[in-house]
Parts: C-alpha cells; structure tokens; sequence
C-alpha cells in the first residue's frame, strides 16, 4: 500500500501485449502479452531494486530538469523500490518533493505490442518522465494509474524513467 512517506511503496506494472490486448508495464513492472487470436498471457517484468532517488526541498528539479537522461546522479542516493523514504534515518522527517530514477530495456519481443506503465499507488503526487519527455501526472495517492508507452518505449532499447513525488498532502 502508498505510505504518507511519499514513496514507491506499492508495485507498479509493465505489461505487454498484442494489438487486440494492452499490456502494463511499472514499477516493479509487470507485463501482460496477448495475441491477437490466441489465449492471453501475462508476463511480468520487475522493476524492484535500487532506484537512484534525491530530495528536492528547494523545488529545484523541474528547472534544472532532473528527469533529463543526460543527467549526472552522482549526487543521488539509492532507495529500494518498492519502498518509502521515511524508513531512512536521513530522510525520516522529511517532507516534500523527492526524485526517482531507474533505467530498464524494453524486450525486442515487445515490438508491435501495447506497453503500458502501471502505478499501484504513489502518495501522494506523482510526475513521471520517459526519456525526458513527461508522460503526466497523478494526484490521487492511493489509486492506480497507468499510461501508454507503446511509441515511446523504442522495442530492444534502454529508457530511463524519472518519478517526481510529493508527499505533502494538500
């Protein structure tokens, strides 16, 4: 479940699938593959590990673009996805904006597929970038929610994904 803490705390989803089905992909990534005329079949794909993560308490990361993929992460920690923030002696009484990044390859399988990244729930507002294009945003903490990565995620490639929490509520 989505901690007030801000964190990736519950599994998103990849899945794939043929163009008559959809698929999801996310953060620990699970993926859906269906043909087109045959039974439809699930295949997962995890996202879990260590993800690069920073705090942001200045606001500073939109317009330094932290989500760019020429981005150095040096200066980034590394958090357990999932995971939250707040069981982190150095960030146990932080509040506010807070930046994720990984790097996962889509399978050359995945081509001609849906693909879509799924989040169980990031609490409590979340901003979510592929290869530093934006994808959207969602405010609704607990709730799920996903978007298309089927032209964006290129098939056999490596993408960087970017997740901007807030977990102030408002």
């Amino acid at each position: 479940s989505a901690r007030r803490d801000g964190g990736l705390s519950r599994r998103d989803l990849l899945m794939v699938s043929a163009a008559s089905a959809f698929a999801s992909l996310g953060h620990p990534v699970a993926a859906k593959a269906q043909a087109a005329d045959g039974p439809e079949e699930e295949v997962r794909h995890s996202l879990d590990g260590e993800w690069k993560f920073r705090t942001d308490p200045y606001n500073l990361g939109e317009g330094e673009e932290w989500f760019a993929p020429e981005r150095r992460l040096e200066d980034w920690d590394e958090i357990a996805v999932p995971g939250v923030w707040d069981v982190i002696n150095d960030y146990s009484d932080y509040a506010g904006i807070a930046w994720y990044r990984t790097e996962f390859t889509t399978r050359p399988e995945w081509a001609g597929k849906r693909v879509r990244l799924v989040f169980e729930g990031v609490y409590n507002d979340a901003k979510v970038w592929l290869n530093g294009r934006v994808l959207g945003g969602n405010d609704m903490g607990y709730f799920s929610f996903h978007f298309d990565l089927q032209t964006l995620a290129p098939s056999g490639g490596l993408n960087q994904l970017t997740v901007m929490v807030d977990n102030r509520f408002r």
